[in-house]
């Protein structure tokens, strides 16, 4: 398989934003939508800026000019782990997501030369494959994860539909219920692509990108209604990811006034209690996916990894890894902390913990195998991470205490 670093460089060759990003020929690209004129395009963003930034009085803050403290290894030695990459697990030609959540491991399958596959149930211990969803839609992303979350009774899928009438296309989500395995709602929001989805609580938040992809909005759908309760215009014209942290919810993406490579180096925040944008933070690191709860938002560096600050400053965690620009397995711990499996070296693989303040509370004992993927998620109940290989299979990496 390509090294995923040099495919993620590749995006500064891209002209648009595209929901399938054009980093290779390495699968089927979905068709893509008709595009404005490269005028056009400029223009759309401009004028999506301005009235953001005159509506909003928002003002594009740049971190790292604060130096941030480095966070030694503690003095105490910190949990050993044992780690066991178990063996691939066959799921189909094409998966490009996982989620974990709703009592299963849910792994999103694209056919060749479609918008639609399948929707894999995996059981969270064996690994067994305990149902297939057949779906018209899902993520377009090759890669990067992005595009299915499991909250709320459900499992959400976003994607978009091809117009009866040729047109292109419409940004959708889909409601699955776990318990039977079945589609029980689809939910169009207009022309536009889905990027990504995240619950919190009874709302769901839906990331697309609008027709032409010239800028981005954020949707508030109630999770039981399926109704559209907010949307909120963002100045972005690429943007992968969607999360709540802080009691904000934000959207991981480029710039305001990005014009060439797919640099994803900025923070859109959004007050959910006036579902407004209400602050734009950019920060010299681009890395993706970024991995939040409700106390902090992490992502990796080379030689490191490092919370980012929205009030400034942050933290930065020496500890030996490669730091590659996309699709890390990186997730939080749920209480501040987080969890990543990174090559310490390019032979050798390393699984760290760390505390909100950065401490190393728990590291791998031995070598491990790395394990190339295209996106993860982390199972907190049995602490094993789910991790999507471009072409046909799922690795569970599964973490042991002591």
């Amino acid at each position: 398989m390509a090294d995923l670093r040099e495919r993620f460089r590749a995006l500064d060759q891209v002209d648009t934003p595209d929901v399938w990003p054009r980093v290779g020929e390495l699968g089927p690209k979905p068709p893509s939508p008709s595009q404005p004129t490269i005028a056009r395009r400029l223009g759309i963003i401009a004028l999506s800026f301005a009235v953001a930034v005159a509506g909003i009085g928002l003002v594009v803050r740049a971190l790292g000019t604060t130096p941030r403290p480095v966070v030694p290894r503690p003095p105490s030695e910190p949990v050993l782990l044992s780690v066991d990459v178990g063996d691939p697990i066959p799921v189909g030609a094409y998966p490009n997501a996982v989620a974990v959540g709703e009592g299963a491991v849910w792994v999103s399958v694209r056919d060749a030369g479609s918008e639609g596959g399948q929707i894999l149930r995996l059981d969270p211990r064996s690994g067994d494959i305990e149902a297939r969803i057949q779906m018209e839609i899902l993520p377009g992303w090759e890669f990067g994860g992005g595009g299915i979350a499991a909250g709320a009774g459900r499992l959400w899928v976003s994607g978009r539909r091809s117009q009866s009438e040729g047109g292109c296309c419409e940004a959708t989500i889909v409601a699955i219920d776990p318990v039977s395995n079945s589609i029980v709602r689809e939910v169009p929001f207009g022309l536009g692509s889905g990027a990504d989805v995240w619950v919190d609580g009874d709302d769901v938040w839906v990331l697309t990108f609008t027709e032409g992809n010239g800028s981005m909005r954020l949707l508030r759908v109630n999770a039981t209604t399926y109704d559209v309760m907010a949307t909120i215009e963002l100045p972005t014209t690429w943007a992968q990811q969607v999360f709540t942290s802080g009691g904000s919810v934000w959207v991981h993406g480029t710039k305001p006034d990005a014009r060439g490579p797919v640099e994803v180096n900025t923070l859109y925040r959004v007050d959910p209690e006036r579902n407004e944008l209400v602050d734009v933070i950019s920060f010299d690191i681009q890395s993706f996916p970024l991995a939040a709860d409700d106390v902090a938002i992490w992502h990796r560096e080379i030689g490191g990894i490092a919370r980012v600050d929205p009030a400034g400053g942050g933290l930065f965690v020496d500890v030996p890894t490669q730091g590659e620009d996309c699709c890390g397995r990186i997730a939080s711990d749920g209480s501040g902390g987080v969890w990543f499996f990174d090559r310490g070296t390019p032979e050798r693989g390393i699984v760290i913990h760390l505390g909100p303040d950065g401490a190393i509370l728990a590291e791998s004992a031995e070598a491990i195998s790395p394990v190339e993927g295209v996106a993860s998620d982390l199972d907190l109940e049995t602490l094993t991470f789910w991790i999507v290989q471009y072409e046909h299979t799922v690795t569970p990496v599964r973490i042991r205490l002591g």
